[in-house]
């Protein structure tokens, strides 16, 4: 006997749902954390880790740090604590995960590193922070934009200042050939040009 097409629909709806399908692809990492069967157990500590981070809960990430846990954890995404922390502008978090031994040099899947991530966002005092500790300053992601490009691109005028006195190549070019100057003026950031 031949199930009903209603049925098969109603069945795929089912499944869809409970993978997590339906899910806008702005849906927090609470949401998918709460409706995917965390299978295993690292998958959780990730999402944990992940959101206390995200949520700037310092408190929380100390408690999970009481755990053995790898600080250079990443999600699916290949992004990881120091990188969310990068890219939200939270400096008091950078700091703590750099001082229980984040590491700078890490980049996700595009290889790009925590420093663009800041500097793309405008978070002068964290790009501060992760060229004192040491981060390559030049580093390129698999594009070849560095974290002066994305500054210079977003127009944050204080970033680019700071990038270029701490010795950032003006000269550098990405893959379709524009150096940060270039990318200024395509912008129309002429402060920043």
């Amino acid at each position: 006997m031949n199930p009903r097409p209603q049925t098969l629909v109603f069945l795929i709806a089912i499944l869809c749902f409970a993978s997590g399908s339906f899910l806008s692809p702005a849906a927090d990492v609470i949401t998918i954390a709460k409706t995917r069967d965390m299978t295993f157990q690292d998958e959780k500590e990730v999402a944990e880790w992940m959101i206390a981070v995200k949520k700037g809960d310092i408190e929380a990430v100390k408690k999970l740090l009481t755990k053995p846990t790898d600080i250079n954890l990443t999600g699916k995404d290949g992004w990881t604590a120091l990188m969310w922390a990068a890219e939200l502008g939270r400096y008091e978090m950078a700091a703590f995960l750099i001082k229980k031994g984040a590491n700078t040099r890490i980049g996700n899947k595009e290889g790009t590193l925590a420093l663009s991530m800041a500097a793309q966002h405008g978070h002068e005092e964290l790009v501060k922070l992760l060229v004192d500790v040491g981060i390559n300053i030049n580093s390129q992601n698999q594009a070849g934009t560095t974290a002066l490009m994305n500054a210079a691109l977003q127009g944050h005028m204080g970033v680019v200042k700071l990038l270029i006195k701490r010795g950032a190549d003006l000269n550098l070019r990405d893959k379709h050939r524009n150096t940060a100057l270039l990318l200024a003026s395509h912008e129309g950031h002429v402060e920043v040009a």
